[in-house]
């Protein structure tokens, strides 16, 4: 994970890595409340492990400064969506990126309805042979559109 705290930029991981002088600050993962204190942004990009799931919630995001914003790029159950979701209801967290999504997609509409959410589908991982999958999708549903067939990967969203 790496954050933003009064423009320091700092790591926190479960080992420490030599990152030379890329980060002002490492923080060891058991550390992780003195990690997110003050930061204005914090990125999540770690593996999901049981010791990772659930590992960022409403207690981390009140540490942080209020209207921080949350970008989450590895896999959605390490934030504690139902946390994210009252951060950014209650004005704890300014806004959130998230490019990956919890497997209980219960929170998922309310949070895309919520002001400074920012939903993307998972292309963090941005690479040619993703953009030749991606065009093919899209070739795939042009053609099953013409057909008159069912389009694939469609989400929606309750009234």
């Amino acid at each position: 994970m790496a954050g933003s705290a009064s423009r320091r930029r700092a790591g926190c991981n479960r080992s420490r890595r030599d990152v030379g002088d890329l980060l002002d600050a490492f923080f060891p993962l058991a550390e992780l409340d003195a990690f997110c204190a003050g930061c204005d942004a914090l990125v999540v990009a770690c593996a999901l492990t049981e010791d990772t799931r659930a590992l960022v919630g409403m207690r981390q995001f009140r540490l942080m400064n209020r209207g921080a914003v949350v970008v989450n790029v590895a896999r959605g159950e390490i934030l504690d969506f139902a946390g994210l979701r009252d951060a950014l209801q209650e004005g704890v967290l300014g806004s959130a990126v998230l490019d990956v999504w919890h497997d209980d997609r219960s929170t998922v509409p309310e949070l895309m309805r919520l002001p400074g959410v920012i939903a993307t589908p998972h292309v963090s991982g941005l690479t040619r042979q993703m953009l030749e999958r991606r065009w093919a999708q899209v070739a795939e549903n042009l053609g099953r559109l013409a057909r008159g067939e069912a389009l694939c990967n469609v989400i929606s969203l309750p009234a």
